[in-house]
């Protein structure tokens, strides 16, 4: 009985070429890719065209009004700026202009003046006013305004510390009453009151590609307006007033989450180029997919003229040794 063992040894050999390509071009040509398209990438968008401000940086004097000063340079890198909480300067270059977008994330809780109770089954959603100018000019230098709807707590959701019962769910929080039944007890500690507070009650600005900050502006504005003033019905009001409906003056307090922030994003002339610095991860992606494959394609060509010239020799010199094999005999 006769075993071909040829066939099974050949399609081993051709499954150990396809194995050493694939570990070569995972372990080699991608890093490879990557490297270049990160070059070539910091190349086009400078490393400090996006500058990222905390907003615990910026002055606030009063009144959640957040101001502070630009400082242009005319070099780069610019400067970094520390999310420390100490005011900085915001540096930015000079001649250039930027786009800003905004992220401001923060809790709002009523206050009540002049009336020590106040019915907690009041409606919780309120408006704050925004508005983002430069220089110190609101009326000819105003970028942009809205009101924004917001959830603001009342004083039954204003307790921290507190720890939920397994399995509550987390719109049932918003219930003063259970609130202040779970408010002495410590039941889990996997869900944590600060969580549902977040869940429910963080308010969140999003401002992306509206603003424009031109070579002239010396400073930025953002001003929150937390004012409010409510009629309500003397049955809200604790002691009941004599009047039918009575004007109450609501502060709201605001409390700023640390991972709010303003961008800065230069404005470039080329399109592609502000694309590339506002998609980054999708440019990245696309970016080492497309050097990834040139690579590929280059080393694949560069492999395959090779083995066709290695056979190539291997034949020659097979055609060779017959040709010697051949005049050999004759001679003899």
């Amino acid at each position: 009985m006769r075993i071909n063992l040829s066939t099974p040894f050949h399609w081993l050999q051709w499954y150990t070429y396809i194995v050493i390509i694939f570990i070569f071009q995972l372990i080699v040509i991608f890093p490879l890719s990557c490297i270049i398209f990160n070059d070539l990438y910091n190349r086009l968008i400078s490393l400090d065209s996006i500058q990222t401000i905390p907003l615990n940086i910026l002055i606030t004097p009063h009144n959640y009004k957040f101001e502070q000063q630009f400082k242009r340079y005319d070099f780069s890198p610019l400067p970094e700026v520390f999310s420390n909480g100490v005011s900085q300067l915001i540096p930015l270059r000079s001649t250039i202009d930027y786009k800003l977008d905004v992220n401001i994330k923060f809790y709002c809780q009523h206050r009540f003046y002049g009336y020590d109770k106040y019915n907690p089954n009041m409606e919780l959603l309120d408006t704050v006013k925004i508005k983002i100018w430069i220089n110190h000019d609101p009326k000819n230098q105003l970028l942009y305004k809205v009101k924004l709807p917001v959830i603001c707590s009342n004083k039954d959701t204003s307790e921290s510390s507190l720890l939920l019962e397994p399995g509550l769910n987390n719109k049932e929080v918003i219930s003063g009453k259970k609130l202040s039944h779970y408010s002495k007890s410590i039941i889990s500690t996997e869900h944590t009151f600060m969580d549902s507070y977040h869940d429910n009650w963080l308010n969140e600005l999003i401002i992306d590609d509206k603003i424009t900050i031109p070579t002239k502006a010396k400073s930025i504005h953002i001003l929150l307006d937390s004012i409010s003033t409510f009629n309500v019905p003397k049955s809200d009001i604790v002691p009941h007033s004599i009047e039918d409906q009575t004007t109450v003056n609501i502060m709201k307090r605001l409390t700023f989450d640390p991972n709010s922030h303003l961008k800065f994003k230069t404005i470039y002339e080329q399109g592609i180029r502000n694309f590339m610095l506002k998609h980054t991860w999708i440019t990245y992606i696309v970016g080492v997919t497309v050097v990834h494959s040139i690579l590929l394609v280059l080393f694949l060509l560069t492999g395959i003229y090779c083995f066709y010239k290695v056979l190539s020799l291997n034949s020659e010199a097979i055609g060779g040794t017959e040709d010697d094999g051949y005049r050999s005999n004759k001679l003899d």
